[in-house]
């Protein structure tokens, strides 16, 4: 693979690989969209459906893949380089889910307090208002 960076060059391949990329997510975009239409398909005629994107989804991953393979070799960088890097990012994303969940649980519970607390003093209020309402003995 370093051999294709080489005879092509860093600059031609970085372009190539802006331009994979952009393919990569279209055809993500297809697929999703894809999905989203099988509403309604047996499954069979779902997999039929579905396989001509998948399929094009999976050359635009290999294309992302062997480009991302070139830049690896020729900037003498390993798998297990990319490897450490991205379980680091991946638990790091996992923190990040975790927080906002835990984020959400208090905003959901601080709203359920203050509709609580909105309950109570209407209550309240018309408690006082029919006890005022009342003739005086």
């Amino acid at each position: 693979m370093k051999e294709i960076i080489k005879y092509f060059g860093v600059d031609h391949q970085r372009r190539k690989f802006a331009e994979e990329n952009l393919e990569l997510q279209e055809a993500i975009i297809d697929y999703q969209n894809a999905c989203s239409r099988m509403e309604g398909m047996t499954p069979d005629y779902a997999d039929k459906y579905l396989l001509g994107y998948r399929m094009h989804l999976i050359e635009e991953m290999a294309d992302n893949f062997v480009l991302l393979g070139e830049f690896m070799k020729y900037f003498c960088i390993t798998s297990k380089d990319i490897e450490k890097i991205a379980k680091y990012k991946i638990a790091r994303t996992h923190r990040k889910i975790e927080t906002e969940k835990r984020k959400e649980e208090i905003r959901n519970l601080t709203r359920e307090g203050w509709e609580q607390n909105a309950r109570i003093k209407e209550e309240s209020r018309s408690k006082e208002d029919s006890e005022e309402s009342l003739p005086n003995s």
